[in-house]
């Protein structure tokens, strides 16, 4: 970024986590630097001379601004426009990572009770049959509902009216 974004990006970010007028080697050699000293790097680049950068970051996000932009070197798109919610973003992500545990316990203690049931002999193996989907079905429906209650938590729901459409 240059000299324009710096205001911004400093009521953003605590100093020194934040760097302009990098070339893109310069990007490389910091995040190789600090990945050398143990942390963990997040990259947040908006064009095609920070692809190495994001690739080399532990968590690479690229900023678009259309539908139809393509970051292969990224794991994250994120509308340029929605730059302002990353904080929550990322609050959501690391609450996410909570839900899968949340949703794989609860599959393993209810494939667990039923295979207590089905040793014993005392499911019936079309009784079993007819329960199986409704341990996918479970886990689709405590997934969806914690998503969208972490969503919220957040503040990610609902969107703003000018957030609320589709890129592009």
């Amino acid at each position: 970024s240059g000299d324009a974004a710096r205001p911004e990006w400093a009521a953003r970010f605590r100093a020194g986590q934040q760097r302009f007028e990098a070339t893109p080697e310069q990007k490389l050699d910091y995040i190789a630097s600090l990945q050398a000293r143990g942390r963990r790097v997040g990259m947040v680049g908006d064009g095609l001379n920070d692809a190495g950068a994001l690739s080399r970051a532990d968590a690479g996000i690229a900023l678009a601004a259309a539908a139809t932009t393509i970051a292969p070197a990224s794991e994250a798109l994120l509308a340029a426009g929605a730059l302002p919610q990353l904080p929550r973003f990322l609050r959501l992500a690391r609450l996410s990572l909570r839900l899968v545990h949340i949703c794989f316990a609860v599959s393993l203690l209810y494939n667990l009770i039923g295979t207590v049931y089905a040793v014993q002999g005392a499911l019936s193996p079309v009784l079993a049959a007819i329960l199986m989907p409704f341990s996918s079905i479970g886990t689709i429906a405590l997934s969806t509902l914690l998503a969208y209650a972490a969503a919220r938590r957040t503040g990610l729901l609902p969107l703003p009216p000018e957030q609320n459409q589709v890129l592009g």
